[in-house]
């Protein structure tokens, strides 16, 4: 069971997160709440403080659904207890933002403006989009709040305004405002509009206007209870998380820690040793790149006496051609082909966030006897050459690893 201590506990979100808590009473546990209107009478079942300076209760995790202002007590709380924090207030300015980055080196902490899972997947989907479009088509913001909302435009609209400048390479123009204007749009300006009215939740709409076609992408709430329910998302995933700072947008990626395996056949490894001149290596990609030859994984180890070697593979199709090219700017070196091999990736965005993932994949072929030829690795892929007659084994088992829970 999760112990939280809920900042905020108060307001109307704080009110949504303890409902849901209480219906997930066995995963999570509101041990003690904090807001300034504590004073007042409530019918919270935890005692509420408003200092958190004061609150004694042993917990697990931190949610703020407060203010800004609340801030630098909430970043002292948690690094002097060492807790892990979830941030979902808005307004925070860019002195805020840097005490936010320096106390995560401390504690793991994840802040968004929005903890919808769907309003972040909003923004992973406007933010391709904007890499796709943003040459040719106009993009516009526009969202809808209650008649309440005392900030505008809201933080989620400007976090999506902030996904989209950056994909599309961060030199789009915000404007807010264009009453005054008497011109034509510039296709460089990011508009943003602000509606308020009634009781509505939330909608946020990024619309890419091209010619003759509009793209819109669009997220609605229709309760709090999303946001609550996010934030328990969220909280369950910090406390499982070394120090650093975190966004929605990193517990989307962890839903799955492996999320694709495809494999090709068709590949070959050529093998260099016994180099002893460094500029022999630069020679040989360059004459393989003059031959218009796909090089793929490459392997170097660290050289032993002055002595190197060098492995990568080609497409079996290019594997006779490449080894004519290294034998022309080889002398003493050897160089050797292996041929009928499968090479088989792995990927997946949640290993960025997750230790062991190579070591899992190894596992799975190791636990089949298949010897790995060359392998190579990023935050995200794994990619290896094994036997071809072995392939139609390593699939399906490193496909099992796309279930494993986080």
């Amino acid at each position: 069971m999760i112990r939280m201590i809920l900042s905020g506990c108060m307001g109307k979100m704080g009110h949504a997160v303890a409902a849901a808590a209480s219906a997930k009473s066995r995963d999570f546990a509101i041990c003690a709440g904090v807001d300034a209107l504590a004073s007042r009478e409530h019918d919270l079942p935890f005692p509420v403080y408003t200092d958190i300076g004061k609150c004694t209760e042993k917990a697990d995790v931190i949610v703020d659904f407060s203010r800004p202002d609340a801030l630098p007590m909430l970043l002292s709380y948690a690094q002097k207890h060492r807790l892990p924090l979830v941030l979902a207030s808005t307004g925070y300015n860019k002195n805020d933002y840097n005490s936010i980055k320096y106390a995560s080196e401390n504690i793991p902490i994840l802040c968004s403006s929005n903890m919808s899972l769907g309003i972040n997947l909003l923004k992973e989907l406007s933010s391709t989009a904007s890499a796709i479009l943003n040459s040719t088509f106009d993009i516009e913001i526009m969202e809808k709040h209650h008649a309440t909302k005392v900030d505008a435009p809201s933080g989620t609209a400007m976090m999506l305004a902030d996904a989209v400048n950056e994909a599309a390479g961060g030199d789009l123009e915000y404007v807010f405002d264009r009453h005054e204007r008497r011109e034509a749009r510039p296709q460089r300006e990011l508009g943003l509009h602000a509606l308020r009215g009634g009781t509505i939740t939330g909608d946020h709409t990024v619309m890419f206007a091209g010619q003759d076609e509009v793209l819109e992408l669009t997220h609605r709430a229709y309760s709090r209870n999303i946001y609550a329910q996010g934030a328990l998302r969220a909280a369950e995933f910090i406390v499982t998380l070394p120090c650093g700072l975190y966004n929605m947008s990193s517990l989307l990626t962890q839903q799955q820690i492996l999320t694709n395996v495809y494999y090709s056949e068709d590949d070959s490894v050529l093998s260099v040793s016994g180099i002893t001149d460094s500029k022999r290596i630069s020679a040989v990609f360059s004459m393989l790149r003059e031959s218009d030859i796909m090089v793929d994984i490459v392997c170097q180890p660290i050289p032993q006496n002055g002595v190197a070697s060098l492995s990568f593979s080609v497409p079996s199709t290019m594997a006779e051609k490449a080894l004519r090219v290294i034998r022309d700017v080889t002398d003493s070196e050897t160089v050797e082909c292996f041929d009928n091999l499968a090479k088989i990736t792995v990927e997946g965005a949640g290993m960025a966030h997750h230790a062991g993932a190579a070591g899992d994949v190894l596992g799975v072929l190791a636990s089949l006897s298949i010897p790995v030829q060359l392998i190579t690795t990023s935050e995200t892929k794994i990619t290896c050459c094994i036997p071809r007659e072995r392939v139609r084994d390593a699939v399906p088992a490193l496909k099992q690893c796309l279930t494993k829970p986080q």
